[in-house]
């Protein structure tokens, strides 16, 4: 775990990291991870594998979103207030309209 990879992130981490584009965005996002065989040293691309593109299509201009495995990082955290186990929905009447 304490082995970092070149972003300096733990390795276990960016092996499992997804690289969400839109569609507008797919090309430069493939660029950017993509290996290639450089003629020197400095042209490698030290992102090449440590991230992988993923495309959807409901994704509006030029957005990028980095995920993480939620196994690894937990990307959502969700809780309930009050030790409730779920939704609390509660009625009652509201003065000045016709309704509950």
């Amino acid at each position: 775990m304490k082995q970092k990879a070149l972003a300096g992130l733990p390795d276990s981490i960016g092996a499992s990291m997804r690289l969400v584009v839109g569609p507008n965005q797919e090309r430069a996002a493939r660029q950017l991870t993509v290996s290639v065989a450089p003629t020197q040293t400095s042209n490698a691309n030290i992102y090449a594998g440590f991230v992988q593109p993923q495309v959807e299509p409901l994704i509006p201009s030029n957005r990028w979103y980095l995920f993480s495995d939620p196994l690894a990082a937990p990307v959502y955290v969700y809780g309930y207030l009050n030790g409730a186990e779920g939704p609390q929905v509660t009625t009652g009447s509201v003065s000045g309209v016709d309704g509950v």
